[in-house]
């Protein structure tokens, strides 16, 4: 059995290793296989091919060997092989799976038994079925040997029982909610594992890399809920003395004060939980706390990540979603992470570091929520598990798994204290009326579900009259809730809960290096795919190196004062690998 690429460059089959189609070392000729059945004693013979272009091999076949030979292909001579993105697989592969699997009743026999030219049969009226529903066409598979022969190729002793993992092909709408999570777990993981390029075209589209390739820690400054609330009083104050300056009068009502407050915020060109924590720290000589991200999903309960266009903010969402799913889908006991993905001052190292228990991850962006409440409210519990991503809901076997059954699971899990909730895109609620009906099913979702304890209201026996200290989720788990937001936008309706507020800081210079470090990689690995790795090393190597160099270039200040986030850093990259340098036209 063999499923890849299939090459043809002078008529003889090559089974390919990998995406490099040129070097002959990455691959093998099919006459190396049935060469080798020649002088197999096996008294039942068969040979799948899965790939493009796999009905060549009948040119190296030799069907006298023996009346009980096969040979299964996914193409004829000229066709190309079929991945149904749905389907996360070939489809020959697929259903092939499948049939061993679930030993479907129209394939096997009364004793379990599944034959060669059952399965041929039952395979080809699958590719039938699919052409007539689907725009893109699968070819249809093709069977060569001497069908008098039906031998059997599979005994399936326990029906549907054949592996505790063939959840993985049940009917959405009959999964329990053990496969459920499965499914759910592996949709996240495909949604969010790779990052798409920007700047870089191939075939028209952009291409992806994993995100942890070139996934880096970002670090933030970190203002708690208290510190906030005595900075408003003083910024309060301001306003009142501009206004009465101005007027010359007080403001006896409170709406009124919050109005032009709230002018005079959305005019402010820093972000107010800055000049906020400024006026704080000045005021009371409090010094402000610098935390990387990734402690301060260690540590705080209810987190608001703040930052600017292209900061990373969705980057790091998508990236704990990833953490946390493949955590739990492994049956982990703790999330583990390189250190170099949670601290940016550690560029490279071989330690790691525990996010703490696996929780079952739910990523929303908001602006999905505020346009499903504005066609009819809803609390927010209520809509999780009848949410996408970009437009995509969670599919399973090519079928959309039912979303009732996503919000009881997902509810499920958070009456057990055992949901991250993540947020994602707090600005882009259109409307400050919207926006103000959002913030408060938002914080009435925390108020009813998640406590300093990261346990449910529900969950309350009594009253909580002490707090340990260690509650935080790295210690005990517990729900947990992040949220992220542009810092333009937020602040006109922040969320009113004692969620500690992170703003993210510019990229340190190890943090920068990094990202250079693997953004070039994952570039060269792309654009140099038929070279070899060493090659591809030495030249991402070299291009990096020269990239740091440039922005490091202490005669050009302002293109360090660029290389402040990982957008910026991306097109400083790009200009720099298009360009070779840094020209007073590129810049």
């Amino acid at each position: 059995y063999f499923s890849g690429h299939g090459f043809t460059p002078r008529g003889e089959l090559l089974l390919v290793l990998n995406d490099d189609l040129q070097k002959s070392k990455n691959s093998i000729n099919i006459s190396y296989i049935t060469e080798a059945f020649k002088d197999c004693n096996a008294l039942n013979k068969l040979i799948i091919l899965d790939c493009c272009k796999a009905g060549a091999a009948e040119n190296n076949w030799n069907p006298e060997q023996s009346e009980r030979y096969f040979l299964m292909t996914a193409s004829e001579r000229l066709q190309k092989g079929k991945e149904i993105d749905n389907l996360k697989a070939s489809f020959l592969t697929f259903y092939i799976h499948k049939a061993l699997t679930q030993s479907p009743s129209d394939i096997s026999d009364i004793e379990n038994r599944v034959r060669i030219n059952n399965l041929y049969e039952w395979l080809k009226e699958k590719a039938k079925e699919y052409n007539i529903n689907n725009e893109i066409q699968v070819p249809l598979p093709n069977l060569l040997g001497n069908q008098k022969h039906n031998f059997e190729i599979a005994i399936i002793e326990k029906k549907r029982q054949f592996q505790q993992s063939s959840s993985v092909l049940d009917s959405p709408n009959n999964l329990n909610n053990v496969n459920l999570l499965e499914a759910y777990l592996q949709w996240l993981i495909e949604q969010h594992n790779r990052l798409e390029l920007r700047g870089v075209r191939e075939a028209n589209e952009s291409p992806t890399v994993p995100l942890e390739k070139v996934y880096v820690a970002l670090k933030g400054d970190r203002t708690t809920f208290e510190e906030r609330i005595e900075a408003k009083k003083l910024l309060d104050q301001q306003v009142q003395e501009f206004v009465t300056q101005i007027e010359h009068t007080t403001l006896e009502n409170q709406e009124e004060f919050e109005y032009i407050r709230r002018l005079i915020l959305l005019e402010h060109p820093i972000m107010p939980s800055l000049e906020e924590r400024d006026l704080l720290s000045s005021s009371l000589s409090m010094e402000t706390e610098s935390i990387t991200l990734g402690e301060a999903f260690q540590k705080e309960r209810w987190l608001v990540i703040l930052g600017d266009p292209g900061s990373g903010k969705t980057t790091l969402a998508r990236w704990l979603t990833v953490k946390l799913a493949k955590a739990m889908l492994n049956g982990d006991s703790e999330v583990i992470s390189p250190l170099a993905q949670v601290d940016p001052e550690v560029k490279e190292s071989d330690r790691t570091i525990s996010l703490g228990l696996p929780r079952l991850p739910v990523m929303v962006r908001v602006s999905d929520y505020a346009e499903a409440y504005q066609k009819k409210p809803l609390m927010l519990i209520e809509y999780l598990g009848f949410h996408p991503w970009l437009g995509q809901f969670p599919t399973h076997a090519g079928e959309k798994l039912p979303s009732e059954n996503l919000n009881k699971l997902i509810k499920d899990y958070l009456n057990r204290g055992e949901a991250v909730i993540i947020l994602d895109g707090m600005d882009e609620i259109t409307g400050s009326s919207q926006r103000e009906e959002i913030v408060l099913k938002i914080e009435e979702f925390i108020k009813d579900w998640i406590d300093i304890k990261g346990q449910p209201k529900s969950q309350h026996i009594q009253p909580i009259l002490f707090i340990d200290n260690e509650v935080t989720p790295l210690d005990i788990g517990g729900n947990q809730i992040i949220i992220t937001s542009r810092i333009a936008g937020y602040h006109a309706s922040p969320i009113r809960c004692h969620a500690t507020q992170v703003t993210i800081e510019p990229m340190s210079r190890v943090a920068v290096e990094h990202f250079c470090d693997t953004w070039t990689w994952a570039i060269h690995e792309l654009s140099m795919s038929n070279d070899n790795s060493e090659a591809v090393e030495k030249k991402a190597i070299k291009e990096a190196e020269a990239l740091k160099a440039a922005i490091y270039d202490p005669n050009r200040p302002r293109i360090r004062e660029l290389a402040s986030n990982p957008l910026l850093v991306t097109i400083l990259g790009m200009v720099f690998h298009r360009c070779g340098s840094f020209t007073r036209t590129t810049c």
